[in-house]
C-alpha cells in the first residue's frame, strides 16, 4: 500500500511541474517484479554470461534468402500480377458485353411493344369493316337471311346431269387422236 501511495505522490508532483513529461515513476529495486522466474530475482545490469543457460536470450540469426529463392518469388509475383490484370481485363469485357446485351434487350422490348400496339390497331373491327366496304365492296346486311329449302329430288336430278356431262367429256377425250392433243397443248 505504501508503494502505491508513493507512486501516486510522484505522479502528482510531476503533474504540477509544467515542462516535465509524464512517464511512469521508477520503482525502488526491492519492489521491482522479477523478469525471469527463478529462485533468485535477476538484477538489472548483471552480465549475461553469469546467468544460467536457460535464462540467457538466444542470439538472433538472420536467415539469408538465396538468389534462386528470390528469383522464384519474383517470377511468382509476376505471374500473380499478370493473372490479376488479365482477370480485371476479362471482367471489364464481360461487363461491357452484359451492358450491350441489356441495351439490346431494352430495344427489342420496346420494338415488341410497338408491334403489339400496331397489331391491336390493325385488328380493330372498325378498320376491318372500312377495308371490307371500300376495297371489297362488302356491306353489312340490313335484312335477315333467307332460308333456302332444297328439294331432294331436284338435287338427285342435278347430280345425274353432272355425271352425264363428265362421262361425255371423258368419251370425247378418248375419241380424239393423241396428235391432236399434242397440237392443242403446244
Amino acid at each position: 500500500m505504501a508503494s502505491t501511495n508513493h507512486i501516486v505522490d510522484e505522479y502528482l508532483e510531476r503533474a504540477s511541474q509544467p515542462d516535465v513529461p509524464l512517464s511512469p515513476p521508477s520503482l525502488p529495486k526491492s519492489t521491482r517484479p522479477a523478469q525471469y522466474i527463478s529462485q533468485s530475482p535477476i538484477e538489472i545490469g548483471e552480465e549475461r554470461s553469469s546467468l544460467p543457460p536457460t535464462l540467457q536470450n538466444r542470439s538472433v540469426k538472420k536467415r539469408k534468402i538465396s538468389g534462386s529463392t528470390r528469383m522464384v518469388l519474383l517470377v511468382g509475383a509476376a505471374v500473380v500480377s499478370v493473372l490479376y490484370v488479365s482477370n480485371i481485363i476479362a471482367i471489364g469485357q464481360l461487363l461491357n458485353e452484359i451492358n450491350q446485351l441489356r441495351q439490346r434487350e431494352e430495344r427489342l422490348l420496346t420494338e415488341q411493344e410497338i408491334l403489339r400496339a400496331r397489331v391491336n390497331k390493325m385488328a380493330g373491327s372498325e378498320r376491318i369493316r372500312a377495308i371490307a366496304e371500300e376495297q371489297l365492296g362488302l356491306k353489312i346486311p340490313t335484312e335477315q337471311p333467307v332460308w333456302i329449302s332444297i328439294d331432294p329430288e331436284r338435287v338427285d336430278a342435278v347430280e345425274k346431269q353432272l355425271v352425264e356431262i363428265r362421262a361425255a367429256r371423258q368419251a370425247q377425250r378418248v375419241q380424239e387422236p393423241p396428235a391432236a392433243t399434242e397440237k392443242k397443248s403446244e
